[in-house]
């Protein structure tokens, strides 16, 4: 899972709309197990004033979800909070899921950019055989949107390009540019073909009729509006959740975990600490099993001690009498 793209940063100054704190029950990561939601407790009063047992608040799918991933990635318990309800507040329908409607209303971004918003989406939308398939459940769009707005220009570029790199040999050809360069504007088809044309003169250096990762990261100033959607896209989503100085200043932060645990991405940080988790769990539901097994093995060699020695005393009773 090398690649940020398919299933995978910026200005200062600018806060989002998510800035603005808001509580919700139980919205707030367990910091003693960053893996697992906390559930919180309230204590319920009888009429005569007398405090009844602790009662479990239940948490919402969402919030679970939610909780988990970003446990994961240690992000701090107050932009947690505010994660969930910025889904909360895309989740028009509250289904529980973002739709690709909902995505797009969301975004306001300009009409024919729509194809490409499409295609992130798709991309976003790993788990396309579950109940959510054609939407964006809890951990899916928590993974997508961290991993888009943190992402830097270069990974950006990268992202861009495995998007549409339909053929997964490493190389874009002249039909991939042209999706390119007509979801990237609103251009029209002669003018789309003119730009296709000048995107290979600039970028195609050996003139194989096809554009290598290592030449698509060459982009200059007359070929980066490729890039132009991807990059409103990602300052947009920055802005509207938590602003762009958090996502500044988070991917400072994840850059030095990501180096702490020797990995390239978060999706490949996720994999790894979720396959952590499990073998951890399983090792220790193991060592619990044996200990099980061991006192068994021990309690039925004390029973059968306790009944030999009840055999003799009953033998020599027997014997007395």
């Amino acid at each position: 899972m090398g690649q940020c793209a398919p299933g995978k940063p910026v200005a200062d100054g600018a806060k989002g709309e998510g800035d603005a704190p808001t509580k919700n029950e139980g919205d707030e990561a367990d910091e003693d197990n960053p893996l697992m939601p906390k559930t919180d407790e309230e204590e319920d009063e009888d009429p005569k004033g007398k405090k009844k047992k602790k009662k479990k608040k239940k948490l919402s799918k969402a919030q679970q979800e939610v909780d988990a991933v970003l446990g994961h990635l240690q992000v701090p318990k107050n932009a947690v909070t505010k994660f969930l309800t910025f889904f909360k507040k895309m989740d028009d329908d509250n289904s529980g899921n973002i739709s690709l409607e909902e995505f797009i209303a969301f975004l306001e971004l300009e009409k024919y950019y729509v194809p490409f918003i499409e295609r992130c989406f798709g991309a976003m939308d790993f788990n396309k055989k579950g109940k959510s398939a054609g939407a964006l459940d809890p951990t899916e769009f928590t993974v997508g949107l961290y991993n888009l707005c943190i992402m830097t220009k270069d990974l950006l570029e990268d992202y861009v390009f495995e998007l549409y790199d339909e053929v997964h040999d490493g190389n874009l050809y002249q039909r991939q540019v042209e999706k390119m360069v007509e979801e990237s504007s609103d251009h029209e088809p002669d003018t789309v073909k003119k730009l296709v044309e000048q995107v290979f003169k600039a970028l195609d250096n050996d003139e194989d009729g096809h554009i290598s990762k290592k030449e698509f990261f060459h982009l200059d100033s007359k070929t980066e509006s490729l890039l132009r959607p991807m990059y409103l896209m990602q300052s947009n989503l920055q802005k509207r959740c938590l602003g762009e100085n958090f996502w500044d200043e988070e991917r400072g932060r994840m850059k030095d975990m990501l180096a702490e645990y020797h990995e390239r991405t978060i999706i490949d940080l996720l994999a790894n600490r979720v396959a952590a988790k499990y073998e951890a769990d399983r090792l220790k539901k193991g060592e619990v099993i044996v200990k099980e097994r061991e006192e068994d093995k021990q309690k039925a060699a004390r029973e059968k001690v306790k009944g030999k020695r009840q055999a003799v005393a009953t033998l020599s009773n027997t014997k007395t009498s």
